[in-house]
């Protein structure tokens, strides 16, 4: 199935939107939390905190399956900077926001609440909307 332009340009709102959102809801324990986009070239994940040593991939798709979630985070752990810690933050249509990171303790990969993970409730990010004075 080939998509149209405006079906690209839809994804690539929403995913833009999901960065945002994760950023603006993670800035209250991460200050320096960064859309990479912002820091004027592409790296292979959206979000970075330099201080936290974090990174961050954002996924917002109609549904998941767990080994193309497992691939995005197996490929971000490779891309990741020595010692930071790699998240893929992810949402599906209708379902809370999901958080897959790698354990601290026992090294496996788990799955868990983005309130659980972080202590933070998840909030959309409301955009700048132009404003029409007359």
């Amino acid at each position: 199935m080939v998509r149209t332009k405006n079906q690209i340009r839809g994804s690539k709102s929403k995913g833009a939107q999901m960065e945002y959102s994760v950023a603006d809801s993670l800035r209250p324990i991460f200050p320096d939390i960064l859309v990479t986009k912002q820091l004027g070239f592409v790296s292979q994940y959206d979000l970075v905190s330099k201080d936290s040593m974090i990174v961050i991939e954002c996924k917002k798709h109609k549904g998941f399956s767990w080994n193309e979630l497992m691939k995005y985070f197996i490929k971000l752990e490779e891309v990741a900077p020595e010692k930071y810690k790699a998240f893929v933050i992810f949402k599906s249509n209708h379902q809370p926001c999901l958080v897959m990171y790698r354990h601290k303790i026992s090294r496996e990969i788990v799955v868990s609440l983005f309130y659980d993970v972080f202590e933070l409730d998840f909030i959309k990010h409301v955009g700048k909307k132009k404003v029409i004075t007359e």
